[in-house]
């Protein structure tokens, strides 16, 4: 499970990073890793609150149906607060933000089986984006620099970034 974990968050972080390589608008709305990775986080922990809310409001409910209950609210807070801040959102940021937010979500949702450990999920997952993104882009910015054959720029580079920084979080993650 937390492979599946571990790869979701590795997976968005290759998804954002490419986001802010190859998209204006997404360079516009989170300029850094830094500022993509609080966007993310505060979609993360509030999908969280609203799930361990549900949970409170009716324990007997599905786990499933509660991370509905908060993922889908989460995407569309993240919609408007991108909206209202940035005026109008293109298609192509849509493209690579929506992907990017839904995957910390869902991997937040899966150890959530209930209130305490939806919010316990949402900030474990909270902390790894903190620490994963700078230090993904950190590393793929490294190995940019370093002196690698011309066939594997940039993406094999970048899916070797995702590798070990997926590795290093699943290491990290006994939960």
């Amino acid at each position: 499970m937390a492979i599946w974990v571990a790869g979701a968050l590795g997976l968005s972080l290759l998804i954002g990073e490419q986001g802010l390589a190859r998209s204006i608008a997404v360079r516009r709305i989170a300029a850094t890793p830094r500022s993509l990775a609080r966007w993310l986080i505060g979609g993360v922990l509030l999908a969280a609150v609203l799930a361990a809310l549900s949970h409170l409001a009716h324990p007997a409910i599905d786990h499933r149906v509660a991370a509905l209950i908060g993922i889908i609210p989460a995407l569309l807070v993240q919609v408007l607060v991108l909206r209202r801040a940035h005026g109008s959102l293109t298609p192509m940021a849509i493209r690579w933000l929506l992907p990017c937010s839904l995957l910390p979500m869902l991997a937040t949702m899966t150890f959530a089986h209930d209130a305490r450990s939806s919010l316990q999920s949402g900030l474990l997952v909270a902390l790894a984006l903190a620490i994963g993104l700078p230090a993904f882009s950190a590393l793929a910015q490294r190995l940019d620099d370093a002196d690698v054959p011309a066939w594997m720029r940039p993406l094999p580079t970048r899916l070797l970034a995702t590798g070990v920084i997926v590795l290093a979080m699943a290491g990290s993650l006994p939960w």
